[in-house]
């Protein structure tokens, strides 16, 4: 990789400097310009320090030194665990080394580490590159170059300033690099996962102007406003005030001058311009506020104004770019000022005033011996002058005397002319007291010419001499600290208190008394004498004493001393032999920190060598008497030891007890009596040739002299273990084994020269011969014979199955008449690719024996059991719980498998049955599932409760449901759920049922159906006073249930007005007109307004002003027989008064009234203008009804997961078309429910089948199973058309044939020709003869007909082969009314009569009429009530999925043509091509005008708004191709 170079010019510290800069990334993943500071050269656990960089700083610390370990961390300035790339026993063979300057003009250093995380392999998956760089601005940035693959020597990754420590995410793997971004190292560090931009300066701009662009010759530059903008290179920018460089001013003459504005580098210019008048003079106009200066004080020009005058005739300010010379306050005088302003000056004069007296003075250093110098100290002294006084720390003189004798003495100070005097004390001795706690009870005393002090008495005494100080007149002089060489502590002394000793800077020499026991902190921290005794009395010695004794060479301790902390006796580098007396229990880390000592001998048996016991001080010859190592922790110091002695009773705990020495140690002896050499005990001490390891050792642990370099060895017997990589990377060659030695672990004698190992053993006792060893292995016991004691587990094997050897057992027979169970012999391999009888041969010791094992092969599979699960949704994972195979062998064998065998074939993107293929080891059985795709849900059969009292709860009995599939059929399902129960309060209750599926682990709704129930105040029908619909009793109970009244309810929602009652409601004038639909044909969509009317009249209206016009929102409700339900919620549109004043007309509409012509374009536009957060349609219609503020039931909606899209014309919007188009896409009907609020109707197919009729009299039934006798039946009126007869009522045994009643036996065609049409196998068809049968009513509820019943053109179901349509027909049923009862719902109406034609024999008639309720009007008068039905004729037969979508016959047809058809009223199918439908064929459905007024055209148009739901962009297609857009949809959606 190359590097990129610039030339950069920067400023430091105001000068300009040139260097090569490069690029940062050409700085990545490279050594190129780097220098190799260690090449190919490895280093394990020592340190290599690099050169650094001052201008950098870590954890507080100048990283003028780098530290790498060859252990993979590094330190910033010191030799510490900072930064950890993979942290472990790892070694590093490169370093390399580069600094310079980026691109920015920021300095960095890059240091690139190459080596292993595993010491002792150079396997590629184990390298481990890195690159770590130091940016200046304290940013630190690493960049792994190459991660080790392998997992099995994971380090430690981490960074922490000693304050905060974070660990890095820097997992096993081969993808590289990875950067990491320090940010602020060790000042407020922040990790980050991202790579490091080196941002500089592209570019600089002038933003804004100064504020000064015209100025006279000899005027100088104001930059005062100037704005630059400067731009970086990742895109940013920012503004500056200051930090920049203007050039090109120049005011010697007129004209624009272009000036330059330089930042970083970059340029940006602006110009001003000279006038021709130029500065002729400055003067000070004002002078500055002082004028008047104490001596040494600086001039200050605030309140000073100097004035330019130009030659025009004006003046210019110019004070802010003046400057001054010729102050000098050193002395009292008159001096002068000079003013200048580019080549322009003036003078003027201040005073600096001349003292009158010093009036105190505050010195120290009054205190001296006979004989000292003086050495007076004056902190300041106080001048007094004729405006006020000052205090003076300078320019004083201070008199000069001699202090040759004691007493007082008087000391001149002068200061310019004015003087006062000091005195100071002189001593020829001193004795003061110094007892604490009792004052008295010691003394220190100094003698002046021997320059020693004594201390005498008992007990402790005052941290220093001064604190007694207060209770004499006596000062102590400064030069006591100096002159004292020998300090003396007289016996009764117990202790040295803490720092008593600081000051004294010349002592050469401590005598102690044997009655001190704790020396405590702080004392004798310069100590220039070379030999200490300390008394045997001495317990203790705390941190700091006798620091920093650069003459100190021998210390004699004396057995008592138990603790010597930390610091005691730190930088004194000249000590040699130390004997550490056996009392010792504690001896900090830092004690002796600082010094090598030559000679060290320490310890006893109880000694505990760790962190909070003994360390022992670095040294170079050590003898260690006894006592417990405990790992590194009390050896850590001994970076020196050369020569090691460890006595008998010397015990180990932990590892690595003389790693810190592995450099240097030479020679090691080792008592008799140590048992144990543990763990990596002398790892890494490649100085050591020989050992003798004495008898009474029996575990040499694991690594315990890993890389010595140990030539000769003794192995003593008695030995038992030898640990793994004991002896590894030593240089023997010959080593003996004795007859103790039972373990030898694994690499135990890896070294890289030739070792021969003898062994006093039986061949392989030891096993995991040769441990590394590269030379022979002799085994001095040989064995005889070998016998098979015992099989393999497993004697019986399947082809290409591995050969296993578990549970055999070899005993070999030795030459010393013994025998053994063995193990490392060797075994051949028998031939697992065939079947039949192998040998095995057994080899140890150069002996064989031989067994034989069977291997069978697989004839065949079949499919045992099938899976639980055989049928799946569509999208869903196979499942095979419950399949197993039968496998079949060649020995004629056989076993049943439930796992290890691979299934294929499965596919559940597509429908239909699938062949699934079970593979075990080459071997295929297949068995057939098969993927069915859910189209939704039916209601097979209702609950068989549909009444139920306030307050009961839901019964299911007798509802059963099933899944419809696409291809017809259905299966029962169990799990689904029901919502929209609620028995609190009286009325039609809608009960949902729906339904989810689970394919793939995902939850996806498949459909919904519903019902209703009724809930009343006794759980029967009040509106039904027929015997089957009341209580049972007799003709007189069912007379007295018809007289009930019916009380009706006006309630007005806000309490505009009071409630109307029957008292005020006219008799029979309430109608209450329900609808889903207002076309002829069932259309999808609906929102049609609910009405209704009444008469009544109260005071409350008598008037003319509005406060009497009834207006408002009201609730209806009627109450019979104790229940109350409520029937209308709504809004009053308009109330006629009538010819009594107190008497309205009432019309009231539900809430879709007012919201034919509401406007929402506005609101649309708002919802979809972000095309990047498109809304579905479930949260489209939410957010629609809260702008509306209207609620809505609460409905899953098959397109509710579509995108609303922002390219519907919201101009031709309002709401009510949106909920219609809604609810065409969707499959319903909106509806403004009684309670006031938007539900969405779902058609539904009645599953109903009519049966044993009560006293087989003529019905017709609610789907709800609630009969209603004939006697109730008040009228019936069909409109003239086709009507379909779904129920199979003749059967002509030759399927080509007519039937049912028509003249002759026509052939299909000449059915077709003649007009009669026919269905083959089929339905009822009707003629003319039998619909011109006059019904007689009168029988059957004195309801007399002229006219017959119904007129009928023929049958409707044709022959798939004749290609014509059937619809449905509309008609209108005038029954016994039943509020409870809700448009929408299904209805059968029911007929059976005795007819007989011509000469014919008589013949039972039946027939019924399957219908949905599109509209209904409820007269409700005092008693009773009637309900006129408007309703469409529904196809319907026990195959049926969806209405008009599945039939018999020509269902095939239909799912290849009219997939996606809507559930509606009438369907249509094509002519056999591949087109949606055909408009010229649509006039066989109709009645074939074919005018634009005319049904035809009215279909087509029904036809594009329900055939299918309609894209956006199908339905731009449409529009293209030249469909009329009358009638289309206002609103469409796209799939996501």
């Amino acid at each position: 990789m190359g590097v990129t170079a610039h030339v950069l010019f920067y400023f430091i510290d105001g000068r300009m400097i040139m260097a090569d800069t490069v690029s940062f990334d050409s700085l990545l993943n490279t050594t190129t310009g780097m220098t190799a500071i260690v090449n190919n050269k490895k280093h394990d656990d020592d340190v290599v320090s690099v050169t650094g960089v001052d201008w950098f700083t870590y954890a507080g610390k100048t990283a003028s030194t780098i530290y790498v370990s060859g252990n993979n961390f590094i330190g910033f300035g010191q030799n510490a665990e900072q930064l950890k790339i993979w942290r472990r026993d790892g070694a590093v063979y490169y370093i390399y080394r580069q600094e310079g300057t980026l691109t920015s003009g920021k300095r960095f250093l890059k240091i690139r580490v190459e080596g292993y995380v595993y010491y002792s392999s150079t396997s590629s998956s184990y390298a481990l590159k890195y690159e770590v760089f130091l940016i200046e601005g304290q940013t630190l940035f690493i960049n792994v170059v190459q991660r080790p693959t392998s997992s099995s020597y994971t380090g430690t990754s981490s960074i922490t300033d000693g304050k905060t420590t974070t660990n890095l995410t820097l997992s096993v793997s081969s993808a590289v690099p990875v950067s990491i971004l320090v940010k602020n190292a060790g000042v407020s560090q922040q990790v980050s996962y991202e790579k490091f931009v080196d941002k500089y300066v592209t570019g600089i701009t002038v933003s804004k102007m100064p504020d000064k662009t015209t100025y006279y010759q000899g005027e100088l530059f104001d930059a005062t406003g100037l704005v630059v903008s400067q731009t970086y290179t990742d895109g940013t920018s920012e503004t500056i005030t200051t930090g920049f460089e203007v050039s090109g001013f120049d005011s010697s003459s007129a004209g624009t001058k272009v000036i330059t504005v330089t930042v970083s580098g970059k340029t940006a210019t602006f110009e001003i311009s000279v006038s021709e008048a130029s500065i002729t003079a400055i003067s000070v106009t004002t002078m500055p506020s002082k004028v008047n200066y104490h001596i040494g004080k600086e001039f200050d020009s605030t309140g000073i104004v100097v004035t330019a005058t130009a030659s025009d005739g004006n003046t210019i300010d110019v004070t802010k770019d003046c400057t001054y010379s010729g102050f000098d306050s050193s002395s009292p005088k008159q001096c002068g000022i000079t003013v200048h302003y580019g080549s322009f000056t003036c003078t003027f004069k201040v005073t600096i005033m001349q003292p009158e007296r010093i009036s105190d003075i505050f010195c120290q250093g009054k205190y001296y011996f006979v004989g000292d110098a003086l050495d007076l100290k004056v902190s300041y002294i106080t001048v007094e002058y004729s405006d006020g006084s000052e205090e003076v720390t300078s320019g004083y003189t201070i008199e000069n005397k001699a202090l040759l004798e004691a007493g007082v003495i008087p000391i001149n100070v002068e200061y310019f002319g004015v003087a006062i005097t000091s005195n100071v004390t002189v001593y020829s001795s001193l004795l003061i007291h110094i007892g604490s706690p009792n004052y008295e009870d010691v003394t220190a005393e100094f003698d002046i010419d021997a320059n020693t002090l004594t201390i005498s008495g008992t007990g402790k005494f005052t941290y220093s001499l001064s604190d007694s100080l207060e209770k004499s007149d006596i000062s102590i002089p400064d030069s006591l600290y100096k002159r004292c060489t020998k300090m003396v502590f007289g016996d009764g002394i117990t202790g040295i208190r803490s720092g008593f000793s600081y000051s004294f800077k010349k002592l050469e020499s401590i005598v102690f008394s044997n009655t001190i026991a704790e020396i405590e902190r702080g004392n004798f921290s310069i100590f220039l004498g070379t030999k200490l005794e300390f008394p045997s009395s001495l317990k203790t010695i705390l941190g700091g004493v006798f620091r920093s004794c650069p003459n100190l060479t021998e210390l004699l301790f004396h057995d008592g001393l138990q603790t010597i902390e930390g610091g005691t006796f730190d930088e004194c580098p000249k000590l040699k032999n130390i004997v550490f007396p056996t009392s010792l229990t504690s001896l900090s880390s830092g004690a002796f920190s600082g010094a090598t000592i030559d000679n060290v001998e320490i310890g006893n048996a109880d000694s505990i060598f760790n962190s909070s016991g003994i360390f022992i001080p670095n040294c170079k010859n050590l003898i260690i008497r006894g006592g417990t190592i405990d790992g590194t922790n009390g050896t850590k110091l001994l970076s020196a030891l050369e020569n090691l002695t460890l006595k008998s009773t010397v015990k180990f705990t932990g590892t690595s007890h003389f790693t810190p020495c592995s450099s240097t140690l030479k020679t090691v002896t080792i008592e008799d009596g140590i048992t144990v050499i543990p763990t990596s005990c002398f790892a890494n001490c490649g100085k050591i040739t020989e050992i003798t390891i004495p008898a009474s050792v029996i575990n040499i642990g694991d690594n315990a002299f890993y890389n010595t370099s140990l030539k000769n060895l003794v192995i003593p017997d008695g030995v038992q273990t030898i640990g793994v990589q004991a002896f590894r990377g030593t240089q023997l060659t010959n080593v003996s084994i004795p007859a103790s030695v039972t373990v030898i672990w694994e690499n135990a004698f890896n070294t890289p020269v030739t070792t021969n190992i003898t062994l006093n053993k039986k061949t392989n006792e030891i096993s995991g011969s040769p441990w590394g060893a590269s030379g022979t292995i002799t085994w001095l016991i040989r064995a005889t014979r070998l016998e098979v004691t015992h099989m393999p587990t497993k004697a019986r094997y399947f082809v290409g199955e591995t050969f296993d050897s578990a549970g055999l057992v070899i005993t070999a027979y030795y030459n010393d008449n013994t025998s053994e169970q063995v193990t490392g012999y060797t075994l051949s391999s028998p031939d697992m690719s065939v079947y039949g009888n192998k040998t095995v041969t057994v080899t140890f010791d150069e002996k064989t024996v031989d067994f034989n094992i069977l291997v069978v092969d697989i004839s065949g599979i079949e499919v045992k059991t099938m899976p639980v699960k055989t049928e799946y949704p569509k999208g869903d994972v196979f499942d095979t719980t419950g399949l197993s195979i039968l496998v079949k062998y060649t020995d004629g064998t056989s076993e049943t498998k439930t796992s290890g065998f691979e299934v294929s074939g499965f596919d559940s993107s597509s429908v239909g049955e699938k062949t699934i293929t079970v593979t075990y080891k080459t071997h295929t059985a297949t068995f057939k599932v098969t993927v069915y795709d859910l189209s939704g849900i039916r209601i097979t059969s209702f609950p068989s409760k549909i009444y139920y009292k306030i307050g009961e709860t839901f019964d299911p009995s007798g509802l059963t449901v099933a899944e419809v599939r696409q291809d017809g059929t259905e299966k029962e399902i169990t799990d689904y759920d029901i919502s929209g129960f609620d028995s609190s309060s009286a009325g039609s209750k809608t009960i949902t049922v729906s339904y989810n599926v689970t394919a793939n682990g995902v939850s996806k709704f498949v459909g919904s159906d519903s019902f209703q129930i009724k809930v009343t105040n006794d759980g029967k029908n009040p509106f039904d006073d027929s015997s089957s619909g009341g209580s049972g009793g007799g003709s007189g109970e069912v007379e007295e249930e018809k007289t009930k009244p019916i009380n009706v309810t006006v309630h007005w929602i806000n309490g505009e007005f009071a409630d109307l009652t029957n008292e005020n409601i006219d008799k029979n004038t309430l109608t209450l007109q329900e609808s889903i639909c207002s076309e002829q044909y069932f259309i999808f969509g609906g929102c049609v307004c609910n009405q209704i009317t009444f008469q009544a009249h109260h005071d409350q209206f008598n008037g003319t002003s509005e406060e009497f016009y009834p207006h408002g929102k009201i609730e209806v409700y009627i109450e019979r027989k104790g229940t109350r339900i409520k029937i209308f919620t709504g809004e009053i549109d308009s109330a006629e008064r009538k010819a009594n004043s107190l008497t309205r007309n009432f019309i009231a509409y539900d809430y879709l009234y007012k919201l034919r012509n509401t406007d929402i374009a506005r609101w649309y536009k708002n919802q979809t203008t972000d095309k990047k957060k498109k809304l579905t349609q479930k949260q489209f219609r939410d957010k629609l009804f809260e702008f509306l503020g209207l609620e809505q039931v609460s409905t899953k909606l098959h397109w509710d997961d579509t995108y609303v899209p922002d390219t519907n014309n919201s101009n031709e919007m309002n709401v009510v078309n949106i909920l219609k188009d809604l609810c065409l896409q969707n499959d319903r009907f909106g509806w403004m429910n009684r309670d006031g609020k938007f539900e969405y109707l779902k058609l539904r197919q009645n599953s109903y089948k009519y049966g044993q009729t009560t006293g087989d009299q003529n019905i017709y039934k609610y789907y709800n199973n609630e009969e209603v006798h004939l006697d109730t039946f008040k009228s019936f009126q069909a409109t003239e058309g086709r009507i379909w007869f779904p129920n199979i009522i003749f059967t002509d045994p030759d399927p080509n044939r007519a039937f049912g009643f028509t003249q002759g036996d026509y052939t299909a065609q000449e059915a077709y020709e003649n007009n009669v049409y026919y269905n083959r196998n089929s339905f009822f068809v009707g003629n003319e003869d039998w619909l011109n049968y006059v019904w007689d009513a009168d029988e059957y509820g004195g309801i007399s007909r002229t006219e017959p019943i119904m007129k009928i053109c023929y049958g409707v179901f044709v022959n798939q082969d004749l290609r014509k349509y059937y619809r449905a027909q509309k008609y209108t049923a005038e029954v016994q009314g039943n509020p409870l009862n809700m448009v929408g719902q299904a209805v059968e109406l029911y007929y059976k009569k005795q007819i007989q034609h011509d000469d014919q024999e008589p013949t039972e008639l039946q027939w019924y009429v399957h219908s949905y309720i599109m509209s209904r009007t409820l007269n409700i008068g005092a008693t009773d009530m009637i309900d006129t039905y408007s309703a469409n004729n529904a196809p319907f037969n026990s195959n049926s999925q969806q209405l008009g979508k599945y039939t018999p016959e020509i269902s095939g047809t239909v799912n290849r043509t009219r997939s996606e058809m809507p559930t509606i009223s009438y369907a249509e199918f094509t002519d056999g091509s591949d087109s949606e439908f055909s408009p010229a064929t649509i006039n066989d459905f109709t009645d074939g005008s074919g005018d634009s007024g005319s049904t035809s055209e009215k279909l087509k148009k029904a036809q594009l708004r329900c055939v299918k739901r309609i894209k956006k962009a199908d339905y731009d297609a449409l529009v293209a191709s030249g469909t009329d857009r009358a009638d289309t949809l206002y609103f469409t959606f796209e799939e996501k």
